[in-house]
């Protein structure tokens, strides 16, 4: 495996990961007090805390709709955490509350001003899509309301992001513009884009496209199924074999990647040309519905549980002796939440009530480890991550897992761009899908493939 060493310019750097009890270098799942006992030593599940009224917590994720299954995995992340090192934090205990946006942005509000009105809750954790996250960090913002936000956010959030908000999650351009230098770097030449037509989809497809364009590569055509109706794909699949493509960018998450590859094996297109994925169109939960023909799909994500570490290897054991599955992004994100929400507890003896002080200390952490590898913050807020390139195969039991066969490390939502010039541009959307952006190196800050 090839490791990428590449970090854009960064002032001073934050190390984020397992100081909330996410992890220890002895890989044990535990954070280690100044007394050297863990989280596990010291708090049942069950505690009730040292005494003030319960912090309420609201998690705000899809449990219905074409995204259910990835809400339901990060809620068993979240669970799994407080179960593992006890729900004492700060002098008071944490409870929370959950509540269902539909995949649907105005619902997502509604569900939020629901948590806070009527279940008085404290913190925000959540939501999923970026087009919730945008309708409801407005909401947060105005009511002033801790938000911690860590699935993958729109790109408008580097633009213009709610002091009310810590986004520790990435965005989808920041996994897919590695992706995209990577195809074209293997030798792939045409390829053609098929994405959900929502923002989640434009910034997946626009990412791939602004870095894979950059480096010689040729979009063939561009497809927009709608997002949750897949009802029919047939019209797309008869458009993508007619293409001369030698590979298909696809951007479909969850359930509806699960449709593009039942509607792409019964039109005899699975042995044509490869599938190239998404973090969204390739989890575990995903390659279980594709079962053996998921077989050598190559994809770019943050995490996987087959990593060789040892906080995310005793994550990704924790994670299946509790639900049978393999662990997935959305759980170890949810497990990083929790992470975050009890530091940021501990480091203000309990205290919530200041939305801005509590986002601050978040910014501020220091961890060294994570269930998501190791995490860095920019001067910008925008976290780093490690982008793998991953191949799905059998681990040996009939299981299929992504095995990382590449890293970016340390990757930023503007990659190899100028920060301020990268975020002049549009946000990736259904028009700007970053063909004729940049021009020349100028835009570039390491490795300008234009000379």
């Amino acid at each position: 495996m090839r490791t990428r060493r590449w970090l854009p310019a960064v002032v001073g750097v934050v190390m984020l990961a397992a100081c909330a009890g996410e992890g220890s270098e002895d890989g044990g799942g535990q954070f280690e007090d100044d007394d050297g006992t863990s989280q596990d030593d010291q708090a049942d599940p069950g505690d009730a805390g040292e005494g003030g009224e319960p912090v309420r917590v609201g998690v705000l994720m899809p449990f219905s709709g074409p995204v259910a299954v990835s809400g339901e995995l990060f809620v068993k992340g979240w669970e799994l955490y407080w179960e593992t090192h006890g729900t004492s934090a700060g002098g008071r205990t944490v409870e929370w509350v959950t509540g269902d946006t539909q995949a649907d942005p105005s619902v997502a509000v509604e569900e939020a001003r629901r948590l806070v009105e009527q279940e008085n809750i404290d913190i925000l954790v959540g939501p999923l899509l970026g087009s919730e996250g945008l309708a409801v960090g407005e909401y947060t913002e105005s009511i002033g309301l801790p938000q911690v936000y860590g699935i993958p956010a729109s790109e408008e959030f580097l633009r213009d992001i709610p002091d009310t908000i810590f986004r520790y999650g990435i965005t989808h351009g920041q996994v897919s513009m590695p992706f995209g230098e990577w195809a074209a770097e293997q030798g792939y030449e045409r390829v053609s884009t098929i994405c959900s037509d929502y923002v989640t989809g434009w910034e997946i497809c626009g990412g791939f496209i602004n870095t894979f364009t950059d480096n010689g590569g040729e979009i063939v055509t561009q497809l927009w199924p709608p997002f949750g109706d897949t009802a029919d794909l047939g019209p797309f699949m008869a458009q993508l074999a007619e293409q001369d493509h030698d590979a298909v960018y696809l951007g479909m998450p969850v359930g509806d990647a699960v449709a593009f590859f039942r509607a792409w094996t019964d039109f005899g297109l699975l042995d044509t040309v490869p599938v190239l994925g998404h973090h969204v169109t390739s989890s575990p939960s995903i390659l279980k519905a594709m079962g053996l023909e998921a077989e050598g799909m190559i994809s770019a994500g943050v995490f996987t549980g087959t990593l060789d570490d040892p906080v995310v290897e005793d994550f990704a054991t924790r994670f299946e002796e509790a639900y049978g599955e393999p662990s997935d992004p959305d759980p170890a994100l949810a497990w990083h939440a929790g992470a975050l929400v009890r530091h940021g507890l501990e480091e203000l003896d309990g205290d919530v009530s200041d939305a801005d002080e509590f986002i601050a200390v978040l910014k501020q952490a220091e961890f060294p480890e994570s269930v998501l590898g190791p995490l860095s913050v920019d001067e910008h807020g925008n976290v780093l991550y490690d982008v793998h390139i991953r191949e799905a195969r059998d681990r040996g039991d009939g299981v299929m897992e992504n095995f990382v066969i590449d890293t970016y490390e340390q990757s930023g939502p503007n990659f190899r761009y100028d920060y301020d010039m990268y975020v002049e541009q549009p946000a990736y959307n259904r028009d700007y899908q970053g063909f004729d952006w940049p021009e020349n190196c100028d835009a570039y800050i390491s490795d300008c493939p234009l000379d």
